[in-house]
């Protein structure tokens, strides 16, 4: 009874994606410049940076581009502690977002 019915072949190419974070430099104190890039994540989406209990502040509107890359940069907030923290990378649903960890350094920037 089957044959009957046309049977079609098709080929796909799946791609799974390795998502990747940077943070330079490795350490900065409150107040300090830290650049962010990342790699392999969803295309076209919009991000949102944290660091440890706070969001930071980078420009208005970040977003990954059509290979799923972003780079931006961010100033550490004053209230934060000179320890170990999340930098936690935040992407909106369906994409999940990733942390590595950033020293925060003693002291304050230099202005």
């Amino acid at each position: 009874m089957l044959e009957q019915f046309l049977s079609v072949e098709a080929e796909a190419t799946h791609q799974v994606l390795c998502k990747e974070i940077m943070a330079s430099p490795a350490t900065a104190p409150r107040g300090g410049a830290v650049g962010i890039s990342g790699k392999g994540f969803t295309p076209f989406r919009q991000i949102v940076i944290g660091l440890g209990h706070v969001w930071v502040l980078p420009p208005a509107f970040v977003a990954t581009d059509i290979n799923g890359d972003f780079e931006t940069e961010f100033v550490i907030p004053a209230g934060l502690e000179p320890v170990m923290h999340a930098l936690t990378v935040y992407l909106p649903y369906p994409s999940r977002g990733m942390f590595t960890t950033y020293r925060v350094a003693p002291g304050e920037a230099e202005r």
